[in-house]
């Protein structure tokens, strides 16, 4: 007959791992006398081996006996996970840890079961309760951290990461997630500094490398970036997410050749990459590698036929070369795309482009109607905000007296401003100057926004006082802190375009910032460029703009900015030291020599090259909506274009009012 002895001999080979010959035992011995002690037994055994039924079986019979039995509890608690009863099993556990308060391994399960089960409280209480129990526990710490990300609780997972790193100051996990979660909210320079930290600690830390590269990139302090990010795939070749930010980085600072290295590299390393390819697609397309960006983009299509990114810069960029069977599959997939309102926008817009091309004006422009009225930025246009925010511009530079206008900022000649509203043919006058050899381009660049966010607007970001905050602020700038802005304005410009003779900045916006400019450089050259409203309007509602021009998605917002733009400019006009050249398209377009001389020899003051009317071939990177265009010679195809599609635009023309006849009489 079997014993107590039997019993512990069974226990014993359980422990060993011989499972199955423990089972033999325990059923010998249960057949005796079914006792809790081996019913428990013989439940986690058959749960050892998988056997996931017969071990609730059991585990059930021996909690009839001993209910309040803390191993009979999680035994069961362990079992029901394992029969993916997870109610159940947070349920025992439950029992288990209100019998024991104290058990950080039921805590845990606890925890991750109210995550699967979707109960957000619960599971976070249950990691406090771990991190309570075991403040050393690091692990716990990133868990809880974890969930109050995911559900947008970001000032919560800070406090608890911060908790986390004074028991342990230099762990590189809570260093490194610290950073990953300030770069997420866009707090750059604090993320930088706990990746740089991590750095510290551990310098094989190719992640922290790689973040903090990125942080500086969105910091604009370049040639940090690029050696973390340097050090990033020195230490990790096969660090696809590194050699991508790499690509982005030398894509922002102008060096294209570079960035498609890094990108190339990436999508080898992770193919299915989507954004990897999207990417090379922009600097390809920027570059004029019309038919490299459309291969890259059907690829896209091949991997994912929903991604409706790839269709819209293969419609918009290489329209000739699009199918009608491509045309014919995209209007099918949106059929059957669960699609957000911004990927669907994407696509209708792409539709609208081809029937464009086609000359399928009125099937275009639904299209195009659809995508606007999709688009989430449709919204974000506030015309109130926007007369607000010039009319101080104009209170603050247009009172100013002439003892003000003294404070001289560089006297170099060198900056071109091309200002005007967007599709009214800044990109077309840039592509033609920088084609000179003693010119060379820096693009949209941010270089006023970065004066004002960091150095005009510094007071207030401090103190929050409105009367601190730009334009406000220049009327206490000093005589050498405008000199300090216009050397650091130029040391930016340089790191982006060289230091050439002549360097354009054509951020179209730049037109609301010209009383800074005209402090800054009263001696630059301020280009402004004008086209028929109309087709400005029609322009900007075909264009799916990946940022700023909330005012482009609806046709009465389109007409009420190009009228506040307006404004400005005629104030500027008047009240401004600073000469302002115009450009007019459509005169650009009638004689095109007469007028790109009188730009370079006239306007800019620059020795006469043949190569300014070639522009169409000129390799350098363009990187605005108009890159397509500025990619062919020199055509009247856009002049008047409103006329195809008038029937379709009186909400534009109502608001244009008499800049529609002033239009007409020029």
């Amino acid at each position: 007959m079997r014993s107590n002895a039997d019993f512990a001999a069974a226990i014993d080979l359980h422990e060993q791992g011989c499972v199955s010959e423990a089972i033999a035992i325990y059923d010998e011995l249960l057949a005796i006398k079914r006792t809790a002690n081996c019913l428990l037994a013989r439940g986690l055994a058959a749960l050892h081996l998988g056997d996931v039924p017969n071990a609730i079986s059991f585990l059930l019979e021996a909690s009839l006996q001993e209910p309040q039995r803390l191993e009979i509890l999680t035994g069961l608690g362990d079992a029901y996970v394992a029969n993916s009863q997870l109610d159940q099993a947070a349920n025992y556990f439950q029992r288990a840890v209100s019998l024991e308060p104290n058990l950080i391994a039921i805590w845990q399960k606890l925890a991750h079961l109210h995550s699967q089960l979707g109960q957000v409280e619960q599971s976070m209480a249950a990691w406090l309760r771990v991190v309570q129990l075991d403040p050393g526990s690091i692990g716990a710490y990133r868990k809880l951290a974890e969930y109050l990300q995911a559900y947008k609780r970001h000032a919560e997972a800070e406090q608890i990461l911060l908790k986390a790193l004074e028991q342990d100051p230099e762990s590189t996990l809570i260093l490194h997630d610290l950073g990953v979660l300030l770069q997420g909210q866009k707090r750059f320079r604090e993320a930088a500094e706990y990746f740089d930290r991590c750095t510290r600690v551990d310098v094989s830390q190719a992640g922290a490398w790689c973040n903090l590269g990125a942080c500086y990139h969105d910091l604009q302090r370049h040639e940090q970036a690029e050696a973390a990010l340097q050090q990033a795939v020195r230490l990790e070749d096969r660090f696809a997410g590194a050699h991508f930010n790499l690509g982005n980085l030398y894509r922002d600072m102008g060096q294209h050749d570079r960035a498609m290295t890094h990108y190339l590299r990436a999508i080898e390393l992770e193919p299915q990459n989507a954004s990897f390819r999207l990417n090379a697609v922009t600097v390809l397309n920027s570059l004029g590698r019309f038919e490299e960006a459309a291969e890259q983009c059907r690829v896209l299509i091949s991997q994912d036929p929903d991604c409706a990114k790839a269709y819209y810069n293969l419609f918009t960029f290489n329209a000739e070369s699009v199918t009608d069977e491509e045309a014919e599959q995209l209007k099918v997939r949106m059929k059957s795309w669960t699609l957000s309102d911004e990927e669907r926008s994407s696509a209708y817009f792409s539709l609208g482009k081809r029937s464009d091309r086609l000359k399928k004006y009125d099937e275009a422009f639904e299209y195009f109607a659809e995508a606007n009225r999709l688009s989430p930025r449709r919204t974000r246009f506030d015309e109130n905000q926007l007369r607000s925010n010039l009319d101080r511009l104009i209170e603050v530079f247009s009172g100013q007296s002439a003892e003000f206008w003294d404070r001289r900022g560089s006297e170099t000649e060198q900056p071109i401003f091309i200002l005007g509203l967007p599709r009214s043919g800044s990109t077309l006058v840039d592509q033609i100057l920088t084609s000179h050899p003693l010119v060379s381009g820096a693009g949209e660049f941010d270089g006023m926004r970065f004066l004002i966010n960091n150095f005009l607007n510094k007071a207030f970001q401090r103190s929050g006082q409105e009367e601190l905050k730009y334009p406000y602020s220049i009327r206490e700038l000093t005589q050498s802190l405008v000199s300090e802005l216009s050397e650091a304005y130029l040391q930016r410009m340089h790191g982006v375009a060289g230091n050439t003779f002549r360097i354009t900045d054509k951020m179209p916006n730049n037109a609301f910032q010209l009383g800074l400019i005209s402090l800054l450089f009263p001696r630059a050259t301020v280009i402004y460029t004008w086209r028929d409203p109309r087709d400005i309007g029609l322009s900007c509602y075909f264009q799916n703009f990946t940022s700023f021009h909330e005012f482009s998605y609806d046709l009465r917002n389109i007409g009420k900015f190009i009228r506040e733009h307006v404004r400005v400019m005629q104030e500027w006009r008047t009240s401004l030291p600073i000469q302002i050249y115009d450009v007019v398209y459509e005169k650009l377009v009638a004689s095109q020599e007469e007028q790109t001389r009188r730009l370079i020899v006239d306007v800019c003051g620059l020795p006469w090259d043949e190569r300014c009317l070639d522009f169409h071939q000129n390799k350098r990177a363009v990187h605005t909506a108009s890159l397509w265009q500025v990619r062919q010679p020199l055509y009247a195809g856009s002049v008047g274009k409103w006329k195809k599609y008038a029937s379709h635009l009186q909400p534009l023309l109502d608001e244009l009012g008499e800049l529609v006849e002033d239009q007409a009489a020029a």
